[in-house]
């Protein structure tokens, strides 16, 4: 786990009473990158934003830390690119995927590689710039809600206050601990999905070249690694749950997968300090209910590989946009129509190739089969990557 110095510590832009004394056009809850872009670009538009989470920033996230040609896509376009690069991020130019031995690499195009650590805490900073409110180390749970707005209870600091939003946007991540203490929310989890796993580790310069996604696919389950800015190598892991009830530690299995694989990391992936994460594939159902919209990660999660669920969570911020600017207008009672439909259409349709993926990678020999596959016809793959990165 990433320490991070205390000096670089995002504050609050407002106190807590100031927060309760106003009436908000949107509050969002979760500070990572769908709810921080969603944030800012509700801010650029007009909206008057507050943005909380239970967190305080910067911090170290399990994660991949892959941007895929569409989340690029969407930082050019909000025009935030080149603060992206300022901070480090490495292009990724290739995938290289290994199984029992056998490797198949397939290229990459217009991707990035940024530890969370750097990317949440540019985008809260861009939000803040563009003049929206911020508070950290703030617990959420809804509250009452009338025809014009949602009440939100903040405990911060072990004080409880009420704020108020015409919309909410929930955008907490993969554990949504708000929706699972709303009635009106079902977080329903597959009982058969991978426990994510993730560790980071700086590494000497010139130790492992910069720009391929590694990953390495074994019994357990698989495991990626990347390198992020500053020479840090990052590793994010889907280990299947039955090899957990074993009680071995996550290194271990996680060195046994690598072994499997007969890939060889420049590092001791036993000594290093693992965080788990929860159940890595769920749905959160409804995604939209009265004046609360559910984004990112908190409304579904699909085991992803290069980077898809970063351009799954920046979509949906973008997407939202003028969905949540004709609620506050003037209570367009389609806010909730217009959600649901946008995230069948463009997030569940685009989680189907993820999901299929997750199903073959699970399955060493069904795996083994399809790199020798594409060893020899590698077009076959194009489209498959063409449709989870198109912008």
């Amino acid at each position: 786990m990433a320490t991070v110095s205390l000096e670089n510590r995002i504050s609050a832009t407002l106190e807590s009473q100031d927060a309760a004394q106003k009436s908000w056009d949107v509050v969002i809850i979760g500070a990572g990158p769908t709810g921080s872009l969603a944030a800012r670009q509700l801010t650029l538009a007009g909206a008057d934003v507050l943005l909380v989470d239970r967190q305080s920033f910067p911090r170290w996230k399990v994660c991949g830390c892959c941007l895929n040609a569409r989340a690029v896509s969407i930082l050019e376009q909000t025009e935030l690119l080149e603060e992206v690069y300022a901070a480090g991020a490495v292009p990724l130019t290739e995938f290289q995927l290994r199984i029992n031995g056998h490797s198949v690499t397939l290229p990459l195009s217009n991707s990035l590689s940024l530890s969370r650590t750097q990317l949440d805490a540019l985008l809260i900073r861009s939000a803040i710039s563009a003049g929206s409110n911020f508070l950290p180390e703030a617990e959420a749970r809804l509250g009452s809600s009338t025809s014009e707005y949602q009440e939100v209870v903040l405990t911060r600091h072990t004080k409880p206050i009420t704020i108020r939003g015409k919309i909410v946007l929930v955008c907490e991540g993969l554990n949504p601990r708000l929706l699972n203490r709303t009635p009106e929310f079902s977080n329903s989890v597959d009982e058969h999905s991978c426990i994510g796993a993730g560790a980071v580790v700086p590494l000497k310069p010139g130790t492992l070249e910069a720009g391929t996604i590694f990953m390495a696919v074994g019994r357990a389950g698989y495991v990626g690694a990347v390198l992020v800015e500053e020479e840090t190598l990052n590793l994010a892991a889907a280990i299947l749950p039955s090899f957990l009830k074993e009680g071995r530690p996550l290194g271990t299995i996680i060195h046994q997968i690598l072994q499997e694989a007969g890939c060889t990391l420049p590092v001791d992936v036993e000594r290093l300090n693992w965080q788990g994460t929860a159940r890595l594939t769920r749905k959160t159902s409804p995604v939209a209910d009265g004046r609360v919209l559910v984004l990112g990660d908190a409304s579904g999660y699909v085991e992803p590989f290069t980077g898809e669920g970063m351009g799954w969570g920046l979509s949906s911020a973008i997407a939202c946009v003028p969905i949540v600017l004709d609620g506050i207008k003037d209570g367009n009672q389609s806010v909730v129509e217009n959600w649901i439909q946008y995230h069948q259409h463009h997030i569940q349709n685009r989680q189907r190739w993820c999901r299929r993926c997750a199903f073959v990678l699970k399955r060493p020999r069904l795996a083994r089969g399809l790199i020798h596959v594409l060893k020899y016809c590698p077009w076959i793959a194009t489209p498959v990557i063409h449709h989870l990165n198109q912008p």
